[in-house]
């Protein structure tokens, strides 16, 4: 794609390239290149460190004509590894006083020098000097960035971070989870880097002008931290498959499936403990119940539960509809959540109903018995889940308000459209300064 000279040029950082059926990061980044290739010409900083680097630049079709220049960060370290090597291999000191984690990373900003073959690198592949608009996707690649913002924007020009989630919280609650008298090192650990993650987080809302989040929930979150009240709730979007009608099949075998990206430590984490604990008692009310795990990246751990009590672990798919297609019951077993997970949109929208925790059905705005099936624990999961199986008229009717809820709040087009004008009013200063993401971004 050829660069326009009236449009804006945009600059967007992310770790992933977009992709019609990827993770749910991958499918954000795709509303967001969406929506802003429609305002200006995106050139990508690829924020991805793998060997074989250059190998990455594989554009699916749709998008090949919404991105006009890439970079990948993996290149320009491997050209000049000396100088990255706070970044390849940080060392022991830089861990202890810098490093922080958050959900999606390690938050190391760069260094001056790295900063300076950063721009360098963006200018050569972009064939331009600055940007109107800058875009992160996450916190910790807009903290590599952030030294060499200034060199890259406009004067007057305008830098977005989408955070997607609040992450001190949820590393906060990943701290509370551990014991100082019985794990001292994890505690003490998990704490310091609460510490250097608030430190780091304030130095964000400072360099950055506008805050993007997933769920209406972070709304307060961001507000406080940010007083300028530039913000906007882009929520995570699904495409509206084709409504498949529910066929009751007696004497079939009740079918369960679960469907995400297993190398995410909370998807992982969640199926392991549903395998351990919950679907035993699923077994022994309905001994003939299968359950299939799909999605890429299964660890060995969750490997071994293949071929037993019923579990297929099917591993990554080309299509996941007709899993969804051929389930009675999709559950969101997660225990942890940060964001708003796309895999529960995503089965709402091909009609299948939903058995999922509180904490992550509640940042989609779900509520029990209407839009999904909505646990307090494991034990209620459990009864939920049977229940549910038992019971065809129950599931037709969830199936129906799920999704129509799904299509009004998170179908892709009108979330696309609305942000679109959204970042056409900032690039021309008439928005105004904190946007609620429409009645759509709203909860009930």
């Amino acid at each position: 794609m050829t660069r326009s000279a009236s449009r804006p040029r945009i600059l967007f950082i992310t770790p992933y390239l977009p992709s019609v059926s990827g993770g749910g990061a991958q499918l954000r980044i795709r509303t967001s290149l969406e929506a802003l290739a429609a305002v200006g010409d995106v050139h990508l900083l690829l924020c991805n460190a793998a060997p074989d680097a250059q190998a990455l630049i594989e554009l699916e079709t749709p998008f090949r004509s919404l991105i006009c220049s890439v970079t990948v960060l993996g290149a320009v370290m491997q050209a000049k590894p000396i100088v990255w090597a706070s970044q390849l291999q940080p060392s022991a000191l830089r861990k202890l006083l810098f490093l922080a984690w958050v959900t999606t990373g390690r938050i190391n900003p760069a260094t001056r020098k790295q900063a300076t073959e950063l721009v360098a690198a963006i200018r050569a592949n972009a064939r331009a000097e600055r940007f109107d608009l800058v875009f992160a996707m996450q916190a910790h690649w807009a903290a590599l960035v952030s030294p060499a913002l200034g060199q890259l924007l406009l004067p007057g020009g305008v830098s977005m971070l989408d955070w997607d989630a609040a992450e001190a919280p949820a590393m906060r609650a990943i701290a509370a989870r551990f014991q100082l008298a019985r794990q001292p090192l994890q505690f003490v650990s998990a704490w310091v880097n609460v510490l250097k993650l608030r430190f780091h987080e304030q130095a964000l809302f400072r360099r950055w002008e506008y805050a993007l989040y997933a769920s209406p929930l972070d709304v307060d979150y961001f507000r406080q931290r940010l007083p300028s009240g530039k913000l906007y709730c882009l929520v995570n979007t699904v495409d509206m498959p084709e409504p498949a009608p529910l066929v009751s099949r007696p004497g079939n075998a009740p079918q369960v499936v679960f469907v995400a990206s297993m190398s995410y430590w909370p998807n992982n984490q969640g199926i392991l403990m549903f395998l351990r604990d919950i679907w035993p008692a699923v077994r022994t009310a309905l001994p003939r119940a299968e359950l299939k795990v799909v999605g890429r990246g299964p660890s060995p751990e969750l490997r071994g539960f293949d071929g037993c009590d019923g579990v297929v672990v099917v591993g990554e798919v080309a299509s996941v509809e007709p899993f969804y297609r051929c389930a009675d019951v999709a559950i969101a077993p997660m225990q942890f959540s940060v964001g708003s997970a796309i895999k529960i949109l995503e089965a709402l929208a091909y009609g299948t109903p939903l058995v999922g925790f509180e904490v992550s059905t509640v940042r989609h705005g779900l509520r029990d018995g209407v839009h999904a099936a909505v646990a307090k624990n494991k034990v209620d999961f459990e009864q939920k889940l049977i229940e549910l199986l038992q019971d065809s008229v129950g599931r037709r009717r969830l199936s129906q308000e799920g999704r129509t809820y799904v299509q009004q709040r998170f179908a892709r087009d009108s979330v696309v459209r609305d942000f679109r004008a959204y970042v056409d009013g900032v690039l021309n200063r008439s928005e105004p300064g904190a946007h609620a993401a429409s009645a759509k971004g709203e909860l009930q």
